[in-house]
């Protein structure tokens, strides 16, 4: 974390971390995103997690689930987030945008996404963290 020191007042500027990643998603009819396939995410030592999302395109019913990793785990030989699910699936309303804030210990931060309807549907995702 910065820290600046401003020597003729004796004050204490502490600069705030933040990171941010933004996605425009199309997710195929009776498709899913997996937490090990997009918008992974590092939050070292930044707990505050912001998540948004607004279905743009496609029909109701589309859901989401925040995931977070605080350790790896080995698959055929690859090191990978071992991803554990956060909170239940949420369902997202077509044109409705829909956040979440959350405070959490962990690693990394991702989404998984499923689309269970009969045709493709477009999404505007940002998931940041912040000190």
């Amino acid at each position: 974390m910065p820290l600046v020191r401003i020597p003729t007042t004796g004050a204490q500027l502490i600069a705030s971390a933040q990171v941010v990643q933004r996605r425009q998603l199309t997710i195929a009819a009776g498709a899913a995103i997996t937490p090990l396939q997009a918008l992974e995410l590092q939050i070292n030592n930044l707990p505050n997690v912001f998540i948004w999302l607004e279905q743009t395109a496609g029909a109701n019913g589309i859901a989401f689930s925040p995931y977070f990793a605080v350790d790896n785990i080995n698959v055929a030989g690859a090191v990978r987030p071992n991803w554990l699910q956060l909170a239940p699936s949420s369902a997202i309303a077509l044109g409705v945008p829909t956040f979440f804030n959350l405070r959490i210990v962990g690693n990394m931060i991702t989404l998984g996404i499923d689309n269970p309807t009969l045709s493709a549907a477009t999404l505007q995702v940002v998931v940041g963290a912040s000190q």
